[in-house]
């Protein structure tokens, strides 16, 4: 059998917790045939680690993680790869089954992100004509002195990121409004999880710190709209306990836009 950085790369994912950087203890009985399999690979794929260092290469090269043994444990190091210009790179490790992220505030520094991911959204939605939002608009109106949006992005750790270097993978945005007949309420404009990364309970966590912050600031709704094709995210908040209220209610969402806009504000 002949073995390739991919083989190693799978093994190394199997035995190596991809978060901490250490062999878990469970991959101890593993390492000597582990650290030949890597010295094996060393050979045929030339790359250079002498004493501890990684060494520079003259031609393109790429960066492989390697299991180096160190003080009786196996450290996840990254090691320069020879590669010629007509051979592929390497893509990011593959996604594990339990996904590493996490859920924080956005900033200013995420709009680009946010706003690339909105994109992404309306290409999802079949609807880019739409989108007019640029950076700009988000950094002035989610981040000045009164905000007319909040928002709070999923982010996973730099090994896990996507093939085009994207670490931060899902965003939500909300903002506060008002039911006359039940009070303070949030409401959540955009809700989105990059595809490769769905299924991993990412958006139920968006969507819960959406709803965690909404009750801390004494809200008794959350309100969101869902287009009617799209069943699966329909399935989704019905299994959350949402409820359809164009179904059981007869509310429809109305618009004034564009050119009626003004001719509304006419007096």
């Amino acid at each position: 059998m002949c073995l390739t950085n991919s083989h190693v790369c799978a093994f190394i994912a199997a035995s190596v917790n991809p978060f901490e950087g250490r062999a878990s203890s469970a991959a101890a009985p593993l390492r000597r045939p582990l650290m030949k399999t890597v010295a094996a690979l060393c050979v045929f794929s030339p790359c250079r680690i002498k004493g501890g260092i990684r060494q520079p290469l003259k031609r393109h090269a790429v960066f492989q993680e390697l299991l180096i043994e160190q003080d009786g444990c196996l450290i996840l190091e990254k090691a320069a790869v020879e590669s010629s210009p007509e051979e592929p790179l390497h893509p990011p490790a593959a996604i594990p089954a339990v996904m590493d992220f996490s859920i924080r505030a956005a900033n200013v520094e995420d709009c680009k992100d946010i706003a690339r991911m909105i994109v992404e959204l309306a290409e999802y939605e079949k609807m880019t004509e739409h989108v007019k939002i640029t950076q700009r608009d988000l950094e002035q109106d989610g981040f000045s002195k009164n905000p007319f949006f909040h928002g709070i992005v999923a982010e996973v750790p730099e090994q896990l990121r996507t093939k085009d270097g994207h670490t931060k993978i899902g965003y939500a945005l909300y903002f506060y409004s008002y039911s006359s007949w039940a009070g303070r309420a949030v409401y959540m404009e955009d809700l989105y999880v990059m595809p490769e990364f769905r299924g991993k309970g990412i958006g139920k966590a968006l969507m819960s710190k959406v709803a965690q912050l909404g009750l801390a600031a004494g809200c008794n709704q959350l309100n969101f709209t869902v287009l009617d094709w799209n069943q699966s995210s329909r399935d989704f908040y019905m299994s959350q306990g949402c409820s359809d209220i164009t179904t059981s209610m007869g509310y429809h969402c109305m618009r004034c836009e564009g050119e009626a806009l003004q001719h509304l504000a006419q007096p």
